[in-house]
Parts: C-alpha cells; structure tokens; sequence
C-alpha cells in the first residue's frame, strides 16, 4: 500500500497519512449496553405467568365456599377465622376484576398493573413465618425491576419482613429485603379498591383499606431471571404474594421467529422497531436448562443469527429479545425449536477434496465449507525427504459427520515434471522422496465403496548457489585446548563421557541431527535434522508450521521452556527406534572400548565412556533400577571455527552430566508461550502447565515428615486478579485416554491412607498379605507399619496481595490423597503420573502499573517438589506482557527551540471493517482487525449509527470513520475482496485504554489529552499492536489547526521471530519504514511524534489545488524528525486512507 490521506468526513477539514498497509488489531468493546445494571429510558410493565409456586387459593370465587377457601391472614380456611379478598362474580361491590388485572393507582407508577391467577384455583403464595416458596415462569425475560404485589396479616406489629431471592439462569443471584405493612396501612399501597370476606361477611371499603402493597427489586439486566424464591421472615404473621410484574424496556417481543437446519442453526426473526441490537437463548429442552455453548442471553447486532457446531437429529429450542439503544431487554419471543436435518455434496479437483453441506436447503456459510488441500512443494536437493502435507479445514467435522475417512499420503516418481498418472510412475509408497527427479502425492478419501483421490505435482532438482558461511555457535573452556586437534572431513569424531549417578546407571544415544562436510566448498555445513523419523514427526507435529523449527541452530537461541517441550516432544517411540546409536545394555550397539559403568578414581564418580563419536546433536536418556529416574540430556559433538573458511577444530572428549528428573512447569500468557502484548484493562488469561514428579516413595507421615508439593505463582504489580477465582484442571494424553483440560472438583474429599510406624486408632497394620492394598506402587516396604484411612482434598488454594500490589497464588497438594487418586487412575485407565498435566488456570487484569519497554511485566510459576533424596528443589518459568507507548512532542512550525502547550488531541484504534456493494444500501460485516473471527461479533458497532455520529459530531464523536469507493475490484491488504463500485468503510473507536505517563499515570478514559511545552511533550503508554489516528481538537492560542490527522501503525514482532532473535521479548516492534511498503524495527517501544503547528498561516479548502498537508512520520524515539510536505492526490473527488 503506497501514501495515503485520511480525511475526516467533515466539510473543509483535510486528513493525515498513512505510510503502510494496516495490521490486524483486536478491540474488546460491548457497544450496545448489557453489561451490569442498564435502564432504559422508556419501559414496559409485563405481568411475569407464574408456571408454579401458588400453593393457596385466597380469592373466594362464586361457588366456593368457607370450608375450602383459605384467608389471606391466618393459616387456615375462613371457616375456622380470617379474610381473604373475593371476586367480582362473588359480589360485584368492592369484588377484584373479572378480567384479574390489578393496576398501581397510588399514582407514583405510571402504567404498572399486576394480572392474578384463577380465581378458582391456587391463585396466591401463602407464606406462614419461617417459610419460602419459589416461583417459576412460562415468561421468561430480562428484567430492569420486577413489582410484586402483596399483603401482610395477622401481624401484631404492623409489618412483617420477606427475604427475595432472584435466580439467574446463570447459576447467580440477587437477593432483597422488604418490610411489609399489614394490608390495613396505605404504606406503599398499590391499590385500595377492594374489599375482603369473612365467615361474618364482606368487610372493609373501597378507599381505605384493605390495601395491596407494592414492592419493587432492581435486577442484573445481564441475566435471565430462572425463579424468585421469597422468604417470610417475621415471627408471626401471613404474607401474601399474588402476582409479579417485570419492567422491561419499551421494545415489542420479537415476531416470526424461525428456525432452520441445525449443524449450522439459522434463526432469523423480523426486526422490531426501536431495537438496536437482539439477545439470544438455543438450549436441547422448552425450560432451558441445557443451554448450548456461550448461546445464554448471547447479544447479536442483527435479526438474523447462525448457530454453529450443532447435531444432526436433535431437537434445538430458541427464544429471542430486543435490546433498545439504552441496554434496555424487552420480554422474550415464543419458544420455537427445529430439528437438524442436512446432507453433504462432495467434489475433487487437483489438489482439493471439498464437502459440501445443504441444510433443508440451505447452503452452509464458507466457515462450515469442509476441504482438505494436499500441498508439496519444488524443493532444491539437499539429501532430506521432501514430504507432501495434507492441510485441512474443519477437517474433524467432516470424518465425523460424512463419515469419509482419510487415507496416508502416497508417493510415485514419474518421468515428466507435472504428470500425476500412476501408469508408468513407480509407487513409493508410504516413504517421502528424497532424491533429484519428478513427483506427485496422492491422497485418497474413503466411504464404503466411494473414494475421491487428490494428487499435486512436485520435482526435487539440482541447483547451483554461493554458500553462505555462518559462524556456529559453538564454544569450549581455555582449559580444554590442550585436547583440542583440527580435523576435517566426514572421517572426523570425537568421544564422549557421560557422568553418572551410580553403577546402575544405563544409557541409551540417541542421533537426532547431523552435521556434515561439504567436499564442493570443502567446509561443514549446518547441522541438519536427522533420519526420515525426525523430519516425519517435525512434519506431522504442531512444530512443522513454524519455520523457526526446521534447523538445529534455531533452536538454540530458545527459552529453556521451549526447548525442553520441543525435544520430549520429540521422543516419540518412532524417532527412538530410528535414532538408537548406543544401548549400554545391548552389546551390538556398542564400540568395543565403551565403558558402560566405570568408578573414576579421582573424584569417585561413574562414567560411561563412547568412543568415534559422529558429529551431530545427541539426545541422552538414562535409566535406573533402582528408581531413579532422569531428564534427557541435549548434547553437540561439533566441532568449531575461529572465523570463516578458516580451519576446524574439535574437543577431544566431550562431557555430560545426568540430570535427575523433576517436575516440569510451562507457563502461557494468551496462549502465548513466553510473552505477549498487552493494554491497560484488558483481561489476560493465564495458565500453568505442570507435570508432577514421580510419586514419591511410601513412607511414614503420621506425626511428621510430611511430603512437599507445591505451586506458587507470582504476578506483578502490573497485573491483578478478576473476579473470577483461579482453578485446577488436569489434561492427559497417553496410549489409553486422553482428558483435556478436565476441571477438579475443589473441596471434593478422596479417600486415602496415611502411614505409622507404631500402632495408631483406627489402623490396619500392613502385611506381606495384604501390602498391596496400601502400597502405591510397591517400591517401598510397608510391612510392619500402620495404615490409617482418610478422607482429604487433593489440594488447597489461595491467592494475597501484598502492599506492592503483587500478587502471589499458592496451590498447596495432598501428596497423600494424590497419590491414592493417581492409583486408581493408574488401575483403570493405565495413566502414570508423568503422563498427567496439572494446570492453574485464571484471568488477570492488565492495570496502570504496567510498563512501556520494559520486562517488569512478568508473571512467574515455581513448583516446589522433593527429590528423591528427600531435598526439596523447584523449578519455575516466567512469562512477560509487553505494551507500546506514544510520544507526541508539539512544536512550533517556524521555531524548532519553541514548544508548545494546549493543543488538545483524541485518539482513536481501528476496529471492525465493513463493505457495502454498489447495487446495496447496507453495510456488511466483514472483520475485525486483530481477531480471526469470521462471524459477525456480538458488540460489534452499528456502523449507520457511527457513521451518522462522525458525520454529526466530528471529532467530538467516539467514532472515526475512513471510507474508500474502489473503481475496479480487488482484495485489500486486509484480506477483503471487493467489487468496481464497492466502498469500504474502515470505523476507528475512540481509544480510552491508554496511560498519560505525564499526567501521574492517569488512564484518559476520555480518550484526550492535552500537549505540553517541553522537548519531551506526552508519553502515553497502553497501546498495543494496530492502527490509529491521532487528531488534534484544538490548536494551541494563536496559531492554526492541524490540516491533516495523524495516522500511524504498530506491527507486532511475530513469536518465532521474538524466540529467535530476542529470548522470546516483545520489547521491539515494527513500524513503517521510510519507503512505502517497508517496515522498520523499533527498538524504544514507543511511538515518537512531532507536531508543528504554525501562526498566520491560511489553509485552503479540502481538495484545493496546492494544499500543503503537514503531517510527520513516526519515528523512534529521540529519533530525528522527518517532515514531509505531501501533494493531496485526487481520487474522484474524495480524499481517502
């Protein structure tokens, strides 16, 4: 993307420019209300139908009489003493209205009535004092209040109390306390027109008593409200609860809901009018209760909604609400329900088998479109296979639900280059080519007797290049020249002595990668992975995606975290067999000299010693009979060279050192192995991988010694717990099962056994009989002690904050009932314990203590575990979040010594992209900057609405709006394809994330800040990776406006990239270069802007010819100032980003 203006829409106001094409920004941001307690400007009063929860009739009715009809006073029937109310047909004087709708007419509720159940039914919840009933209902809503309508008797102190309980669908709840009169004051009433009955007659009077009492609840407008639960809480007395009314907003219940397919769930429903936005409920039943995914007053922007991910068969019920433009829910829909029914179309073309899905006729979005794409590329030869890989889209739904199964990836050498006939080509098989000639893949997809095949093309092939000589990383003690010799040539070795723990010690080499010598520039070349093994498991793993992961040197530069999960990773059972080079207890693996467990009589360790090692990466594993167990050892028998094309040299005995294995801890940020970036206010989600050690050897702890195992996690003051309480899963993935991310169950107790060595109440004494009953895994010896049962939770966990604001979470284990629960898990589903993942996971907040540029912002996990020899040792492993800041420096134009105050600025990130077609007069969500997202998000913005607001207010609007009509089609750099005639509207949000550093760390949750006279001018800090626009409001006294807004862009540094280069930081980021199209690196973390301003100078108006446009390029910071002055570019008649 070349240079390019940013107009405001705004007669006679110009825009800035942007030097590069636009990154990728995630904006979290609900714009249409919902969240915590929203009432809307207008309301409507509807009376809630109560499914269940009257227990008494006290309305007397015609035909009934005193013998079954209760009072509303006492707990009895009216003939034992009491009153209740009566109905019109009872007597038409002072009777409640045929039609049961009781209004307010105290006067302060305008428009509120209540509607009573059947006059000849239950019609009344009776509650004597101590008890509660619940109330359940056919009209379910979110509500901003709900009135209930009572009254109170037999009360010698004139009031009694009840205790409302309102229960969200969500499982929370919210709870109020009322006083309530006896229904003989006018305290509160509602309404005094109706008179009562007794066994000695109608009593009372139509304007004095009795009364019905009005009691009103604020309510969580976020939520479904499931059930009202009341509670009279008085020491004597009845109340009464006759109906419920719930106060929603002034927006119709929408109409013409409809249902179709299911895998892919359409729901559409005709708009109503004053609705801004629509919440949605899918559940498996009519009540609701088994919500499907996030799909729980889940918010949509349009009458439309797809809800993916569904089975076919299956009976899906839906309900639908209007929201209206203050956050305001209006009663729900009908419930409509669809059962899914859909059939699939498949097709194979080249090198890509397509499934696609019709559902009761219509056709599945693109997202739902299943395809597999066989890829291989033309590769230079280089002695390594060149495997084809099969990459897939919502490839598990489509084995799932065509039941079409996925074949291994062939191969076959043929005679020409792009030929893809098996006759006349040689099958491969299964084994990737790795010599010079011409190839395909193919792939077969099978279903009972159906198949559809898929082949692509590729050749191996020769090429003449320079090589580039590139220094190894290599290096070596001063001590050790003296066994240094040159060597040179694939003869060439050296030996290795591993250092051992004991004489038990076995050991087994693995070969993993190569190092070999180049006789055409007569040098060594990088070492290369070795084997088919390794490259076919690198290919088939996760790793394969990530070029940073193709050669050994990559791995180098790497966080200990990552390179320790990379190699067991790779030690697959496949790469072992492959790569075995030395076995000491396999004889044929060995050279003759090869010690295998031998005492050094200097120091009194063991060693096992190798002769004629080749050069490479070497992967050590050790065992030991006695239960010792080991961390593979990562080892390079290289050699090294003092500078290119210069000779090489090499150690004559290289050394390692067994390391005894420990529990393992891999923490993320987002997701994000080592770092991540981060805003002020964002949530950030965290999470603690750790495997345990081996389960510590049986022993006695009643009395003392107990075991230790623990995890602490520790977060900097930049970083604060939400509200959400941090939790334990457990993840495995074996031979047998495979669990992920499996919740545990806090304060659940197991049961277990603790061990004595004299007798104890309540023991067992252990036998050689009956030892296995007790024993974890029998490697101790437990006859003659005592063992005692259990009941315990397998952990405990808490989490403080300390004056520094740092926050430390602490996860403390039962070893004891760990062990018995790991046991079991062992007996029956074969799980070692070094096969289970526990993980904490929580959600943080980014707060203003965070820092620009700098590593502060950590979060770092430890375990704590013992060894074998009963030491307690830890490991750990830190995460960072980096965030970005803006320097806005403010000059005057004509004296660069002379600062500038008072000039006022907004700043605005973009958000969500829209396309509108040339025949259409309505906009289509196509994305959201920074997110992947492919369907239209809940709080994403009404783009008229902002598009009419920037129209309306400028600047003082929270919205900044670029828009672009293109003359030809084409795809944007942001992945959007478009039309001739087509416009892309591009909506900025005005920014209230980010820290003015200058002003005590304030947030401007205005999004404004005002500039200041000195050479350092504004830091902001809080910003992240994207795009913004920095407008000026107002000039400073005395001199002009700024022409053209101020664009300017963050690209964040990619992870293999930060792993690579810089430890995994994301300090730096990119930025536009100095050439249109280029990035350059900066290394401040900050953004640096000079803006001039200048006196008596007189603009033209937008469009003119000759407009100046004053506008500076980010630089780095204290960088040098670079000011361009820009030619405004016509584009027919409209000036655009």
């Amino acid at each position: 993307m070349g240079k390019r203006l940013v107009k405001r829409i705004l007669a006679g106001t110009l825009a800035a420019i942007f030097l590069t094409a636009m990154v990728p920004v995630s904006i979290s941001e609900n714009l249409f209300g919902g969240i915590g307690k929203v009432e809307a400007a207008s309301v409507s009063y509807i009376p809630m139908t109560i499914a269940s929860g009257f227990n008494a009739d006290v309305i007397m009715d015609s035909g009934e009489t005193l013998n079954n009809q209760a009072a509303a006073d006492q707990m009895n029937n009216l003939s034992v003493g009491g009153n209740c109310f009566y109905s019109a047909s009872y007597s038409s004087s002072g009777g409640l209205p045929t039609n049961k709708v009781v209004p307010d007419k105290s006067g302060s509720v305008s428009g509120l009535s209540w509607t009573l159940g059947d006059y000849k039914a239950k019609n009344d919840m009776r509650l004597s004092p101590g008890s509660s009933a619940t109330f359940t209902f056919n009209t379910v809503g979110v509500y901003q209040k709900v009135y209930f309508l009572v009254t109170a008797g037999g009360i010698p102190g004139g009031s009694a109390t009840m205790n409302t309980t309102i229960n969200y669908s969500s499982g929370s709840a919210s709870t109020s306390k009322f006083t309530v009169v006896d229904w003989y004051s006018s305290t509160s009433y509602a309404n005094a027109s109706f008179m009562r009955v007794s066994a000695d007659g109608i009593n009372g009077s139509t304007t004095s008593g009795p009364y019905f009492t009005r009691c009103v609840m604020n309510l969580d407008t976020t939520r479904l409200v499931n059930s009202i639960t009341i509670k009279n809480t008085a020491s004597s007395g009845v109340i009464n609860v006759y109906a419920v009314t719930g106060v929603t907003a002034a927006v119709a219940a929408p109409t013409n809901l409809k249902l179709e397919g299911c895998a892919a769930l359409n729901a559409t429903w005709d708009a109503v009018t004053g609705a801004a936005s629509y919440r949605i409920d899918i559940a498996k039943d009519k009540n609701f209760t088994q919500i499907v995914g996030d799909y729980n007053n889940k918010s949509v922007s349009t009458n439309s909604c797809q809800v993916k991910g569904l089975a076919t068969g299956v009976q899906y019920y839906a309900r639908i609400r209007a929201v209206d433009k203050d956050g305001g829910q209006g009663p729900s829909s009908v419930v409509v329900n669809c059962e899914s029914n859909y059939s699939f179309a498949y097709s194979a073309v080249d090198n890509r088998f397509k499934a696609h899905c019709t559902i009761d006729g219509c056709e599945y979005d693109k997202d739902h479109e299943m395809e597999y794409e066989l890829e291989a590329q033309d590769t230079v030869y280089n002695r390594q296979p060149v495997p084809a890989t099969l990459k897939d889209t919502n490839a598990s739904f489509l084995t799932a639900a065509t039941g079409y199964s996925v074949g291994e990836i062939n191969y076959y050498k043929t005679n020409s280059y792009g030929s893809t006939s098996e006759s006349g080509a040689t099958s491969l098989g299964t084994t990737a080519p790795r010599d010079v000639g011409y190839y395909f893949a193919k792939v077969t997809f099978t279903k009972d007797s159906s198949t559809y095949s898929i082949v692509k093309p590729f050749k191996i092939y020769l090429e003449d290049a320079n090589y580039a000589q590139e220094k190894l990383n290599n290096v070596y003690d001063e001590e050790q020249q003296s066994t240094i010799e040159k060597v040179r040539g694939d003869s060439a070795v050296s030996n290795l002595r591993v250092v051992l723990n004991n004489s038990e010690d076995k050991i087994k080499i693995y070969k993993i990668a190569d190092m070999f010598y180049n006789d055409n520039n007569r040098d060594y070349d990088d070492m290369t992975w070795d084997t088919d093994a390794v490259l076919a498991w690198l290919s088939a793993s996760g790793y394969g995606s990530d070029n940073t992961y193709s050669a050994p040197k990559n791995i180098d530069s790497m966080t200990d975290a990552l390179k320790n999960q990379f190699y067991k990773d790779m030690l697959t059972e496949e790469v072992k067999e492959a790569t075995l080079v030395r076995d000491t207890s396999a004889s044929e693996l060995l050279n003759g000299d090869d010690v295998t467990s031998a005492l050094n009589e200097a120091d009194g360790s063991y060693y096992a010693y190798f002769n004629d090692m080749n050069f490479g990466r070497y992967m050590i594993v050790a065992t030991n009979s006695g239960g010792t167990s080991y961390t593979p050892v990562v080892i390079d028998i290289i050699p090294y060279q003092n500078g290119p094309h210069t000779d090489w040299y090499v150690i004559n005995e290289f050394t390692a050192y067994l390391k005894e294995i420990v529990a393992t801890i891999d923490k993320s940020i987002n997701g994000h192995d080592v770092s991540d970036t981060i805003n002020f206010g964002d949530e950030v989600f965290f999470k603690v991988d750790a495997t345990l050690p081996s389960m510590y050897a049986d022993r006695a702890t009643v009395g003392g010694n107990e075991y230790t195992l623990q995890m602490v996690d520790t977060m900097s003051s930049s970083f604060a717990l939400t509200e959400a309480e941090p939790y334990l899963t457990y993840s495995i993935d074996s031979a047998n099962v495979h669990y992920d991310n499996v919740p545990f169950e806090l304060g659940k107790e197991y049961p277990y056994y603790v061990f004595s060595d004299s007798p104890v109440t309540g023991g067992t004494e252990i036998t050689k009989d009956n030892e296995a009953d007790y024993s974890y895994d029998g490697s101790a010896d437990l006859v003659g002690m005592y063992a005692l049962p259990q009941m315990g939770t397998l952990y405990s966990i808490g989490h403080n904050v300390n004056e520094s604001g740092i926050t430390e979470i602490v996860v403390n284990f039962n070893v004891s009932a760990l062990k018995a629960y790991l046991k079991t898990l062992k007996a029956t589903a074969g799980v070692s314990p070094s096969e289970v993942v526990v993980s904490l996971n929580y959600t943080a907040t980014v707060t203003n203590a965070v820092e620009v540029g700098s590593d502060n912002n950590t979060n770092t996990a430890k375990i704590l575990f013992e060894k074998s020899t009963g030491e307690v040792d830890s490991t750990e492993d830190t995460v960072r979040g980096y965030t970005y800041g803006l320097q806005v420096i403010k000059k005057d134009g004509g004296r660069e010594d002379t600062f500038l105050a008072g000039a006022q600025f907004r700043i605005y990130k973009e958000g969500d992209i829209f396309l509108k077609a040339e025949a259409s007069d309505a906009y289509t969500w196509k994305k959201r900057v920074g997110s992947e997202a492919t369907e239209t998000p809940s709080d994403v913005v009404n783009v008229d609405e902002a598009m009419a607001a920037f129209e309306e207010a400028g600047l003082s609007s929270n919205y900044y709006i670029l828009t672009e009509e293109y003359g030809e089609s084409g795809t944007t750099e942001d992945g959007i394809a478009y039309a001739a005639g087509d416009t892309i509207v591009r909506v900025f949000n005005l920014y209230t994330k980010a820290i003015n550093n200058t002003a005590n760390n304030s947030v401007i949750e205005s999004g404004e800040f005002v500039s200041v006279a000195n050479a350092n001018g504004v830091a902001l800090s809080g910003l992240s990776e994207g795009n913004y626009i920095l407008a000026e409001v107002k000039a400073p006294n005395g001199y002009n406006e700024l022409a053209e807004d101020i664009m300017f862009t963050i690209y964040r540094m990619e992870d293999s990239e930060a792993a690579q280069y810089y430890q995994g930081s994301l300090k730096n980021f990119y930025e536009p270069g100095d050439e249109a199209g280029t990035k350059k690196l900066n290394e401040s973390s900050m953004v640096s802007l000079t803006v001039l301003n200048y006196q008596g100078l007189v603009l033209p108006s937008t469009g003119g010819i000759g407009t100046l446009i004053f506008t500076i390029i980010g630089i780095i910071l204290m960088g040098t100032v670079i000011l361009l002055f820009v030619i405004k570019k016509h584009r027919s008649g409209e000036d655009y980003m």
